[in-house]
């Protein structure tokens, strides 16, 4: 997608949840990146957090709908999708940095403004983030005992299976047929289901890896909860996509797997008392 002006055209949707660590940076970081570009705007939901963030997202000219409670990932990045005002989307994770100004001309060349785009997403050490994949489903598990794929060796630009939505490019046209985020997941898996509706509907789940970023990744999850209770909170996620999308020996074969995930990962946390 070319542009001939300095015109994004983009709602840029941030959910936060006790970033008061690292927000000012990103707010400062993000700002910055945008200052001579136009016609884009900063949409925030704040999930009840109860230490700065708000202020300080405040403080530099962000507006923020605070939540009296946690209303969950989902929900808030939808209550965002349905305000925003431009047609390109871009579902956004506080913890995000190293953007520029020269980032946001190479992305939007980048984009064929009709498919979901996935960049390549790195941890604070520069090694490769696991950003994006296949769906969960008997062939994924049957390439990971193959060997799987490796994605951090992928140069060049691909369809995968899905990418986390701590940065997704899309458009309202895209929302708008595939549908909002799915409302039944509190939190992980609702990237997943997305991606998967997004590719039923005919869409093809696009990855950038030219394009980079670094994640802190579980920002605000590492906060809340211990190793354990997030290990069982995604395999959690994971049955609710299996219940909703499978069938027959499928659903109950992957069904199996994730209870083994379960009772594999208590008796490690049993091991370490």
């Amino acid at each position: 997608m070319h542009r001939t002006s300095n015109h994004l055209n983009l709602s840029i949707v941030i959910v936060t949840w006790n970033c008061a660590n690292f927000i000012d940076r990103f707010a400062i970081e993000l700002l910055s990146s945008l200052k001579s570009y136009s016609r884009f705007e900063i949409l925030v939901q704040d999930n009840a957090s109860n230490d700065e963030t708000v202020k300080i997202l405040r403080d530099n000219n962000i507006e923020v709908i605070k939540s009296k409670t946690n209303i969950g990932f989902a929900i808030a990045n939808n209550t965002l999708i349905t305000l925003c005002k431009y047609r390109s989307v871009l579902l956004l994770n506080p913890d995000v940095f190293g953007f520029s100004p020269a980032f946001w001309s190479k992305l939007f060349q980048a984009w064929d403004s009709v498919n979901p785009l996935f960049i390549r997403l790195l941890n604070e050490d520069g090694s490769f983030q696991n950003c994006v994949g296949d769906v969960l489903s008997l062939r994924r598990y049957a390439r990971k005992i193959m060997g799987g794929i490796d994605f951090a060796a992928i140069n060049e630009r691909c369809t995968v299976g899905m990418g986390i939505m701590a940065f997704m490019l899309t458009s309202r046209e895209c929302l708008d047929k595939v549908g909002l985020l799915d409302e039944g997941y509190h939190m992980y898996s609702e990237d997943m289901d997305w991606c998967y509706r997004a590719s039923r509907a005919g869409y093809q789940i696009l990855y950038e890896p030219k394009l980079s970023l670094y994640h802190m990744g579980g920002g605000s999850a590492a906060k809340r909860w211990d190793p354990l209770p997030a290990r069982l909170a995604k395999i959690h996620a994971e049955r609710i996509f299996v219940t909703r999308h499978y069938r027959g020996v499928q659903r109950l074969t992957l069904r199996l797997i994730l209870a083994c995930k379960v009772g594999y990962h208590k008796l490690q946390a049993l091991k370490l008392r």
